[in-house]
């Protein structure tokens, strides 16, 4: 399965992209191998202008589009995602997620954001197609220490085990939608070849019929 991390911290080192290499070591457990998206990285002024052709943004949009299930971090400040998750959003073509399952990451200092936040970032999804979004996780700053070893960190547990339930809902949201996905197509091979036979059948009927001139 293809997925793809989407860390939209402006900083290198924050409490959303700690959540999100939590959830890649999780998928790492379970035998995924994600991808992985840092926004903060990308050319500010491309993204700004929305140079879709730069080089670094096209394999952006393009590792996106490839993916079958998005999972996106980011910090949030006054009650809104991050706005360099925004302009990121901008960016993408208009089908950019569709059929696709996106999961929200996200961490602030206010209590109880979870709500206001899906309803904030929700209808820019959908827009954009999203075909499935997992009602995600959001931890308060005191649910994720920052050690001041390297990049150490250290998640809450309740934090971990709603992880735990997000990412299973990822994948078991994507199974499904691959095995609709097989049945679409084993339906359309099924009616392809009636459609074979029947046009056979009546070729072979209207050439049994004697030909009478006009």
């Amino acid at each position: 399965m293809g997925i793809i991390l989407v860390n939209a911290s402006p900083v290198p080192r924050s409490r959303s992209a700690a959540l999100l290499a939590a959830a890649r070591q999780k998928l790492n457990v379970l035998g995924h191998s994600p991808r992985q998206l840092c926004i903060a990285d990308l050319p500010s002024a491309s993204l700004l202008s929305q140079s879709v052709q730069e080089g670094a943004i096209r394999l952006a949009v393009q590792a996106v589009a490839q993916a079958q299930a998005v999972v996106i971090a980011a910090p949030v400040y006054q009650a809104a995602f991050s706005g360099l998750l925004k302009v990121f959003l901008d960016v993408l073509p208009a089908d950019a997620l569709q059929g696709k399952t996106v999961a929200l990451l996200a961490t602030g200092v206010q209590k109880g954001q979870t709500v206001t936040l899906a309803q904030t970032i929700a209808p820019v999804l959908q827009s954009l197609g999203a075909e499935r979004i997992v009602p995600g996780v959001y931890a308060q700053d005191h649910q994720v220490t920052l050690l001041p070893e390297g990049a150490s960190y250290v998640v809450h547990q309740d934090v971990l085990q709603r992880l735990d339930e997000v990412l299973q809902a990822v994948l078991s949201s994507k199974a499904a939608t691959q095995a609709w996905r097989l049945h679409a197509q084993d339906s359309a091979a099924f009616e392809a070849a009636q459609y074979r036979a029947m046009s056979s059948s009546l070729a072979s009927a209207y050439a049994r019929i004697p030909a009478y001139g006009v």
